[in-house]
């Protein structure tokens, strides 16, 4: 009963905003890529052990792009030509060209088509680009902030549930805990399943705005605080770590003011205040955070057991594809499992714990350069339009693009394009339409 009641208020949520805009579309297909931020499992709604729930966001993709590629009418954009000559754009496409060709191969090379489908399902989540590129191709900026504020909301809301689960002891995650820490104050739980996936994008969003914004809304301060909590009670000392970093650089690259450092000091002062009341309330998973980072007083980081865990399965990965398949590696496979004598923590060729062993093991050294190539891109138009000092996202996204980067290090989440080709598209397409703006207005100041 509770994964129906789960998925009827999500649909009757998403029907009500889709009446209103096109915008929620992507909002949608990401938050079922998501098991609506696991408060579902994959198998709630499986149909024939193939097609996981989380798969339903990928079919909805593939159905929409179809529809609007070839069932609607096509509408041109005047500024939409600068697309066909951007490095970024075309990097994109021939990326989701090389899985196509991958997914081939992993069937050739499996004998089959089962495990292909089963291993590859994430990498194509990503397709979901050309869905955003419709959508917010007639007006990107105002379609962009339709969809970052369902993503905020939504976010939030799986903020509070992760708060609940994790202080209240609500049981609303199917899947079970990660690790237990049996302590004198408490027994904390550890799960990875209900923590918002766009956590860290809206931790370095809200950030900016409570520096840069003329005014300072209470809203956006209390809402940075519950995922900063977030961040805290998934005990994650890398994501942690991340957090401070991304945020300070925040700080020092929205051109300091000071009223950003006055606005700094009045959160510094905020939180202390609420300190001693945080301290109660998170006395347990402080004991546990604190008893994590004892590791390295003692062993040092590079000696730490999550150091050494990443340090050996990256260089197993390195081995097992420079043996197998350097260029394309293990591809969409379960082969690196199935007595080919390949070491390997999981059933394929990748890692859950380090971005860049993730890519190399499964898309092989190829596929990761031209994952690198879409970031070299983005990056490249980010500060172009950055430059053009006309809108407030390219801020953001420039931070984030760091602390994708950075993330490899600490998990392989972000090697799946889906958890950021939202953005990469706004940036691609803003980008054009204000080059074509500034274009056009310098052409009729000179008539």
């Amino acid at each position: 009963m509770y994964k129906y009641t789960v998925v009827m208020m999500f649909v009757l949520i998403f029907l009500f905003l889709l009446n209103r805009s096109k915008a929620a579309w992507i909002p949608l297909i990401l938050i079922v890529y998501s098991n609506i931020n696991g408060l579902l499992d994959w198998e709630d709604f499986a149909l024939k052990g193939m097609i996981k729930f989380m798969d339903y966001g990928l079919v909805i993709t593939i159905f929409l792009f179809f529809y609007w590629k070839f069932l609607c009418e096509p509408r041109y954009v005047d500024y939409q030509r600068h697309k066909y000559s951007s490095y970024l754009y075309n990097s994109v496409v021939v990326f989701f060209y090389y899985y196509c060709f991958l997914f081939i191969y992993s069937v050739l090379i499996q004998g089959g088509i089962e495990w292909p489908i089963k291993m590859g399902r994430q990498f194509f989540y990503g397709l979901v680009f050309f869905v955003a590129y419709y959508v917010m191709r007639v007006n990107p900026v105002a379609v962009f902030n339709d969809i970052i504020c369902i993503l905020k909301w939504s976010t939030i809301f799986f903020g509070v549930c992760y708060f609940g689960y994790n202080l209240l002891g609500w049981e609303i995650y199917p899947k079970g805990v990660h690790e237990e820490f049996l302590l004198d104050v408490e027994d904390v739980k550890r799960n990875f399943s209900g923590f918002p996936v766009f956590c860290f994008y809206f931790i370095i969003y809200l950030t900016d705005r409570v520096l840069s914004s003329t005014t300072v809304k209470f809203i956006d301060v209390a809402s940075l605080f519950i995922l900063i909590g977030c961040v805290l009670l998934s005990l994650t000392r890398g994501s942690l770590i991340l957090m401070f970093a991304v945020m300070l650089l925040v700080l020092v690259y929205r051109s300091p003011m000071i009223r950003s450092f006055k606005r700094m000091l009045f959160i510094f002062a905020l939180f202390t205040i609420v300190s001693p009341f945080l301290v109660d309330v998170f006395s347990g998973h402080l004991t546990a955070l604190f008893g994590r980072f004892d590791e390295f007083k003692v062993a040092g980081y590079d000696q730490s057991s999550g150091y050494m865990v990443r340090a050996i399965e990256f260089n197993n990965i390195i081995n097992n594809v420079l043996d197998f398949n350097p260029i394309l590696g293990f591809g969409f496979t379960n082969l690196n499992a199935l007595g080919l004598g390949y070491q390997s923590n999981v059933i394929h060729g990748g890692s859950p714990d380090n971005g860049f062993s993730n890519l190399i093991g499964v898309t092989g050294f190829l596929g990761t350069f031209l994952f690198m190539c879409v970031l070299v891109f983005w990056l490249n138009v980010n500060i172009n339009l950055q430059l053009m000092k006309m809108e407030r996202f390219s801020k953001v996204h420039f931070i984030f693009i760091i602390y994708l980067v950075l993330s490899f290090i600490n998990a392989a989440s972000m090697s799946y394009v889906y958890l950021f080709v939202v953005f990469l598209v706004y940036d691609l397409l803003a980008y054009s339409y204000y080059k074509q703006m500034k274009k056009s207005s310098q052409s009729y100041s000179k008539k």
